[in-house]
């Protein structure tokens, strides 16, 4: 306010050229890392996403990001659920909405992986035959990184766009890419796994809180 007159910020809402744009994912700039990038250390120098789990539970803490608080037992009738296509897909903006925020408390960096597969042809192969299940937006997304794999080497990249970030965790919950997500400000890993459920690998106690609220304001569960 400004003598007696509120100031009033607009904020252009118009759409733009740019809108019309495809995101891609960027190179990876191997910069040095620093003493805070445990998890980052181990995100980029593991092997194999089993050596990485289990170096996370040795070292660190692992959790499952689940739609269930519990681990259903042999008996449970909600197994049912996890082989029901409708059930699947409408828990899918649950885990949208956490990696929203997830996105946005790591000041929209997040970092993808993609050595599992050494063979670049392969790997590229695999997600164009995976595309039949996903959405038409999605697929144009995927499309558009499968272009920046086809055009360069490395195994890893940085995503600053979340339309990426939601295009993979989608792939993740429907089995159709098998990947891992680090993020730095705050560590986090989330590795692809089966039946709705994300692997969790936290730093300490205290970042698995901050991220246990994110998890549970979205309807989801750290397990």
């Amino acid at each position: 306010m400004q003598g007696g007159v509120i100031m009033v910020i607009e904020i252009d809402l118009e759409i733009n050229i740019a809108d019309g744009i495809i995101p891609k994912m960027n190179k990876f700039n191997d910069a040095p890392l620093n003493v805070n990038d445990d998890l980052f250390k181990l995100f980029i120098h593991s092997s194999n996403y089993e050596e990485m789990l289990d170096e996370g539970r040795e070292k660190y803490q692992v959790s499952i990001l689940d739609v269930f608080k519990r681990t259903m037992t042999a008996d449970d009738p909600r197994l049912e659920l996890l082989s029901n296509e409708y059930f699947r897909l409408s828990q899918e903006d649950k885990y949208v909405q956490f990696i929203s925020k997830v996105f946005e408390l790591n000041e929209q960096e997040a970092y993808i992986d993609f050595s599992g597969t050494k063979n670049r042809i392969e790997l590229i192969n695999f997600i164009e035959n995976k595309m039949r299940k996903l959405d038409k937006i999605d697929k144009l997304i995927l499309i558009n990184q499968v272009d920046v794999l086809n055009n360069d080497e490395n195994d890893i990249y940085m995503i600053n766009d979340l339309p990426i970030l939601k295009v993979f965790i989608k792939g993740f919950l429907r089995e159709t890419l098998w990947n891992s997500i680090v993020f730095r400000k705050y560590p986090l890993i989330l590795v692809a796994g089966y039946d709705l459920s994300i692997h969790a690998i936290f730093k300490d106690n205290h970042d698995k809180t901050v991220y246990e609220k994110i998890a549970n304001a979205s309807n989801l569960y750290l397990r």
